[in-house]
């Protein structure tokens, strides 16, 4: 008796799934709007050359000192899927390090938003930080769609971004 249900309701599978047919191809729609053609030599879509600031007045918040930049560049496309990077000059050699960095007992890093962002520096222990020197700082703004295209960038390496995006100091 089992056997026969099992073998009916296989069967009436069998012919529901072969009853159904795929409808016809309906017509080709409209041909899309071309694309804008990009800019030999430059990448548009990374913002790195007004990316530079020095920033001397700090403001204090219990143990830790910030800073807010503004960045009308940052925008709600690369808050949400872009990246952003932000190099602090090291004085000893010009080299532009890539935030966070820690360098005890001070530690720096950084948050973002819309057309925003912020530089923090505390000590790493939680005690009271002397008063931040003056820091040069540099911001790089790229799309989700540069950084697909470019996936094996170094971003600790500033030279690196640089040359990859055609960035001009």
């Amino acid at each position: 008796m089992k056997k026969n249900i099992i073998l009916g309701m296989f069967a009436l599978c069998v012919l529901i799934l072969n009853s159904c047919t795929k409808g016809d191809t309906g017509p080709q729609g409209p041909a899309g709007t071309n694309g804008t053609n990009g800019t030999n030599g430059t990448n548009a879509n990374v913002e790195g050359n007004n990316g530079l600031v020095t920033i001397s007045s700090w403001s204090s918040y219990s143990t830790l000192y910030y800073a807010d930049v503004t960045a009308p560049r940052l925008t709600q496309g690369i808050v949400d899927s872009g990246v952003v990077i932000i190099y602090l000059k090291a004085s000893a050699n010009d080299e532009w390090i890539q935030l966070p960095v820690t360098n005890t007992p001070t530690s720096r890093y950084f948050i973002f938003s819309l057309h925003k962002w912020t530089v923090y520096e505390r000590n790493t222990d939680g005690s009271q930080t002397p008063y931040p020197a003056t820091n040069t700082y540099r911001s790089v703004y790229i799309t989700s769609s540069s950084k697909k295209a470019h996936p094996n960038v170094n971003f600790n390496n500033y030279e690196e971004v640089k040359k990859t995006f055609s960035l001009k100091d």
